[in-house]
């Protein structure tokens, strides 16, 4: 009868008594400082709004390469430009742009997922790649396919996920994004952040392959794709995967985004 509610059946009663229940014994807490999330609207992938405050959004004048933030005038607004880094350098990505400065909160939540084990915060994460999703430049282009940048297998059993994947497979859930894992790390290599830019060129040299080149070539050449990382700091990682993807499956358009800028 049209102007009378349902009642709720007693099997959802119990499940929001249930609810209820958990809440008021074990409180929901943000995840950025861990304290019990006093909002109305408890979610795992949200942070209180005092943290989401402490996040440092990537915004222009970026380098419309790698995404770099300036900090100087570059007029009202904000023309394109390209930072010393990539002027003159071939790169095998077309534009990079990530969501939040890796500062503060950010690095925190990335370096508490990837290196204390707080698997849970991969749901976070994953809704902070969703700004830089939102680039006018991918919105541009309609659907695109996401592709983690990958582990090596010994990386993977130490640390025991793939954190690309896991931001990927959450943020995928949001933006309507497939997810494609054809990417294969083919030999075990030192930790970039030890090395120097040069170093880092030798260490990835010849470090990444497709998963199943037959395959990925049936299913994805000319297509729009995504490498999604945690941090992008010199490029170098995606732009050894990028060059791989670019080689076999000649991409529309092939582009690059993170949750953080380092």
């Amino acid at each position: 009868m049209s102007g009378l509610s349902q009642r709720p059946s007693p099997i959802a009663a119990v499940r929001s008594l249930g609810a209820a229940a958990l809440n008021i014994f074990y409180p929901p807490r943000c995840p950025g400082c861990r304290r019990p999330d006093t909002e109305e609207v408890p979610d795992s992938a949200r942070l209180c709004s005092p943290c989401a405050d402490e996040l440092e959004a990537v915004c222009a004048p970026f380098c419309e390469r790698c995404g770099e933030t300036f900090a100087g005038n570059m007029g009202t607004p904000p023309r394109s430009f390209e930072c010393s880094n990539c002027l003159g350098r071939k790169l095998a990505f077309d534009f990079a742009i990530a969501s939040y400065e890796a500062t503060k909160l950010t690095r925190e939540l990335v370096h508490r997922f990837k290196y204390q084990g707080e698997f849970h915060l991969r749901r976070v994460l994953g809704a902070m790649l969703l700004p830089a999703l939102s680039d006018p430049r991918i919105a541009a282009q309609g659907e695109w396919v996401m592709i983690p940048v990958p582990l090596h297998r010994r990386r993977r059993q130490e640390r025991e996920f793939n954190q690309a994947a896991e931001i990927s497979r959450f943020a995928s859930k949001w933006a309507g994004f497939p997810v494609a894992d054809i990417l294969k790390r083919t030999r075990y290599t030192t930790q970039q952040a030890q090395l120097d830019r040069k170093e880092r060129l030798e260490n990835l040299r010849d470090a990444f392959a497709l998963r199943n080149p037959q395959r990925a070539a049936q299913n994805l050449t000319g297509k729009n794709l995504l490498l999604v990382d945690d941090v992008f700091t010199t490029g170098t990682t995606v732009n050894e995967c990028a060059r791989v993807l670019r080689a076999t499956l000649t991409p529309a358009n092939l582009a690059v985004v993170t949750v953080a800028r380092g």
